[in-house]
């Protein structure tokens, strides 16, 4: 029977292991950055080959991946200092794209994973904490925490809901695209009061929800005044809202200036850009979003 760590040597890595790891598969707030190391992925000895027993692991990162579609990550693979540089960098990569493949073979967008091996340039625990350690055993432990998968949050696209919808999640956006303003001025159009309504009464409806309400704009030379503009605009929204009936303290304003808002059509040439495209892009930095802050 294995001996179990000394005392020390737990408590060592793991103040490492939350340090390296900042998400579980059972969240569901995330940001970019993020780090969830992923248990029990084996390899065949000096290969990139997976072992079955790695299926259950993945499977369950697979399952997470395809029900948080709105997120892309890095598959990474790290290995230990005492291995060779010569295959370093090819063993390491190789068995991160070995796990990329497998969850892409289980449905996982392969748009939506990017592969990469690391070497043992990011360890965990680095080889002066390492030597310090008493035991060869205690080295030992220490090595396998620096072996390992890593998945990172590379990017979190938001993710659209519909006010016919009943479930949410943080950060949920909505796009109010049928709510106008004078030109240049934060004075609701009547033409706006269809949507407006609708959106209040999807608000009566779920009580337990705190939104942000969200303006951008994208004109103008003066950033302080885009800014103000954009904010007033969110708060006529607001006020109008409370009039029909929307507890004030459950909407938060915002407003957003994209006048610096990179164009989907920024890297070709100006004159391959249509007047249709010059306006999409134009459009994209003029909209009214409702984001879940809060959900009871």
């Amino acid at each position: 029977m294995k001996p179990l760590l000394p005392f020390f040597l737990l408590l060592f890595t793991a103040a490492h292991s939350l340090c390296a790891q900042t998400f579980k598969l059972t969240d569901k707030v995330f940001k970019e950055g993020d780090v969830y190391i992923v248990p029990q992925v084996y390899f065949d000895l000096a290969k990139w080959t997976l072992r079955p027993e790695s299926e259950v692991s993945l499977n369950s990162v697979a399952e997470f991946l395809i029900t948080n579609n709105h997120l892309k990550v890095e598959v990474s693979s790290h290995t230990d200092s005492r291995m060779g540089d010569a295959c370093c960098l090819t063993y390491t990569g190789k068995r991160a794209e070995a796990v990329a493949n497998y969850l892409i073979s289980k449905g996982v967008s392969a748009e939506r994973i990017v592969s990469k091996g690391y070497e043992y340039k990011i360890p965990i625990i680095s080889d002066e904490e390492i030597a310090k350690l008493k035991t060869e055993e205690q080295k030992e432990e220490a090595h396998q925490k620096n072996r390992r998968i890593e998945l990172k949050i590379l990017k979190v696209e938001p993710r659209y809901f519909k006010l016919t919808d009943t479930v949410f999640n943080l950060w949920d956006v909505y796009i109010a695209d049928k709510v106008y303003f004078e030109f240049d001025k934060w004075s609701l159009r009547d033409s706006s009061a269809k949507q407006l309504d609708s959106i209040a009464d999807f608000l009566k409806r779920n009580v337990s929800l705190v939104i942000e309400i969200g303006t951008h704009c994208n004109f103008g030379d003066d950033d302080d005044y885009t800014l103000k503009l954009a904010t007033n605009r969110s708060k006529a929204i607001k006020k109008y809202l409370t009039q029909k009936g929307v507890k004030s303290r459950f909407m938060k304003v915002v407003g957003y200036n994209d006048t610096k808002r990179p164009s989907p059509y920024s890297t070709m040439d100006e004159e391959q850009i249509t007047e249709e495209e010059h306006m999409i892009a134009f459009q994209m930095g003029r909209r009214i979003e409702l984001k879940i802050l809060k959900t009871e």
